[in-house]
């Protein structure tokens, strides 16, 4: 575990390294900020550029999209290590860990196709604000709770309560998913397909209300209240809607 945060801070700093060598080669007018006329407590100061303005803006973006990245992997990390070797050395043994395979689909589907859309939401941010900052570590705090959920559910059985727990997990990933989407989007230029900004809500808002129904609804067979919670791989296997507008949509 060490050894995988020094490999994401390595990342980090590489990236940050590319940000400052690409303002550098713009030459020596941009890479350096300008000294204004004039004294400020009797020594000349120096007035940061749009240049630099911008550069930092990006390199604030691109550590969070960093630190975003190494959370959804130790999560996956952590879902995948919860599995236990089966108690005996036949077929008929793995098969009766369905309950773990079958959670463990959904869930790692579900974290999957969460961070397609995580992607492709931030990446119409232009810089970091403190809801944008809010809203992200909301949604990973409650993608954090899907490795114990899934487990529970698993040693459980596809009990009701266990079941009620885990699908309002998503109806709280989805919820802050969507204050994600806002933020993000409000940075968004004028010119994007209205129709694809229309559907983009329109399907976040179906699948907040199915997550809720899979919570609520216990009377519903279990493994068809966990169909309902895996239902959003009918709308989500394609995260951009803004792909018109983005040449360089996933």
């Amino acid at each position: 575990m060490l050894e995988f945060f020094l490999d994401l801070g390595h990342a980090c700093q590489a990236s940050l390294l590319g940000v400052v060598a690409a303002g550098t080669l713009m030459g020596p007018s941009s890479a350096r900020p300008k000294r204004a006329v004039g004294k400020r407590n009797g020594s000349p100061h120096t007035n940061p550029s749009l240049g630099d303005l911008m550069t930092k803006s990006k390199e604030r973006l691109a550590r969070f999209y960093a630190l975003s990245d190494g959370i959804f992997a130790v999560i996956i990390t952590v879902m995948v290590l919860a599995f236990k070797a089966p108690d005996g050395h036949d077929l008929r043994a793995l098969i009766s860990l369905w309950p773990d395979l079958v959670s463990y689909a959904v869930s790692y589907a579900f974290i999957a196709v969460v961070w397609l859309n995580h992607h492709a939401t931030l990446r119409y941010a232009q810089y970091l604000t403190g809801t944008l900052a809010l809203a992200n570590f909301a949604n990973l705090f409650a993608i954090s709770f899907i490795p114990f959920t899934t487990a529970w559910l698993a040693e459980s059985e596809m009990a009701s309560f266990p079941l009620t727990l885990y699908a309002l997990v998503f109806f709280l990933v989805q919820g802050t998913y969507m204050v994600l989407m806002r933020e993000s989007f409000s940075h968004a230029p004028d010119g994007i397909d209205p129709g694809s900004r229309t559907w983009q809500w329109r399907r976040a808002w179906i699948m907040l209300a199915v997550f809720l129904v899979a919570a609520l609804v216990t009377v519903m067979p279990p493994l068809l209240r966990l169909g309902l919670l895996a239902s959003f791989l009918i709308l989500y296997c394609r995260p951009d809607a803004f792909q018109r507008a983005d040449d360089s949509a996933l």
